[in-house]
């Protein structure tokens, strides 16, 4: 019916003006007889043959209302979309208590018209920065802004979470898309995981080591109270240091012809253990390798050896691995052939992050 032009459905009006049959006007306009019937209807109804004017869905919720649910969604004060349908009702913001959709849809369609698009995240929020690690970030970024970045090995130790078959996920949380830094990411419920330590520069990456944690690995580490450690351990990190980053730095970097070069650590306690191995392996490589000093605390953001992790678990969650031993060997494949043009880019970001962190007066620079 929608098909027929405004001078077809006049024809229908004239022929039956002629006294024309259904079947007669239908064959004549080519057509169905339902659409006959249907617009001879229209033009007894209205004197015309134009398309009905449909209203739409009315407006559930005000503009006011829709600030108000993007407000309540984000607060990390107050329950879900339920909650936030009663209180605009007891805020006299809505005639009703509005359904769940509703709400989410409302609030979406505003946050995006005001240009801060809203999002749903799931785990655990990160750390918010107190004013002293701020300062210390501050005070990092100004002192090193116009370092070598190149001459410096990124390293980091993260667990990989094995998540096949579907593991559950902690309750989703919303929040805008310029504070999706803060929010935190999809964590599974006791999974099987890979611990491991590596290391990137601007020319490569280290191999990978498996450390106290990875799911099926006996080490033969104790911690402070004389049991087997189920965690990194000082001891552990000497070993970690001395057979596999150091190594390998000295290999990715003599590649390059380059004897001097600058190790990078996060503010672990188990990490003060490296400066003896660092002092020997000086001794005995004939590399001279110094550490990056007073790297600040919950710091992610500059690292980007953080961007890898994420890059290698997107690509490992792809593949669909069906064993914890197919999966390790993906994450340690995918890590191994990381294209040396990410490690070029990544390293060169530094120090637009550090000019960020400085814009921001020691905030998150959004990486």
């Amino acid at each position: 019916m929608g098909k027929l032009s405004i001078g077809r459905r006049w024809h229908i009006v004239h022929l039956r003006s002629m006294n024309k049959s259904a079947a007669a006007i239908a064959k004549t306009v080519k057509c169905s007889k339902k659409s006959v019937y249907f617009w001879i209807a229209r033009h007894q109804q209205t004197g015309g043959v134009d398309t009905k004017q449909v209203e739409g869905r009315p407006v559930e919720l005000c503009t006011d209302a829709r600030r108000r649910a993007v407000e309540l969604l984000t607060s990390n004060e107050v329950g879900g979309a339920k909650f936030v349908a009663r209180k605009l009702k007891s805020e006299r913001l809505a005639r009703r208590v509005v359904s769940v959709s509703t709400v989410l849809r409302c609030a979406k369609q505003q946050a995006r018209l005001d240009g801060d698009p809203l999002m749903c995240v799931r785990g655990r929020p990160t750390k918010q920065l107190t004013q002293d690690t701020k300062n210390k970030r501050l005070a990092f970024a100004h002192a090193n802004k116009g370092r070598n970045w190149r001459a410096v090995m990124i390293t980091d130790r993260c667990k990989f979470a094995f998540r096949y078959p579907g593991c559950k996920v902690k309750r989703a949380r919303w929040t805008l898309k310029s504070r999706r830094g803060e929010a935190g990411a999809y964590t599974p419920t006791h999974p099987s995981v890979l611990n491991v330590y590596a290391g990137i520069t601007a020319y490569g990456v280290t191999r990978m080591h498996c450390v106290t944690g990875t799911t099926g690995l006996v080490t033969d580490y104790l911690n402070m109270a004389g049991q087997n450690s189920r965690n990194i351990t000082a001891g552990e990190y000497r070993r970690v240091t001395a057979s596999t980053l150091l190594p390998e730095g000295k290999r990715i970097f003599g590649q390059k012809g380059e004897t001097e070069w600058v190790f990078q650590q996060d503010g672990d306690p188990a990490h003060s253990a490296v400066k003896p191995v660092m002092r020997t392996f000086n001794q005995y490589s004939g590399n001279h390798v110094t550490l990056l000093d007073n790297w600040p605390p919950n710091s992610p953001d500059l690292s980007p050896i953080e961007n890898v992790w994420g890059y290698v678990d997107a690509q490992v969650a792809e593949l669909g691995c069906k064993t914890f031993d197919e999966f390790k060997e993906a994450v340690m494949h995918t890590f191994k052939t990381l294209p040396i043009e990410m490690c070029e880019r990544l390293m060169d970001s530094i120090p637009r992050r550090l000019e960020r962190v400085i814009q921001r007066n020691g905030g998150k620079c959004g990486y």
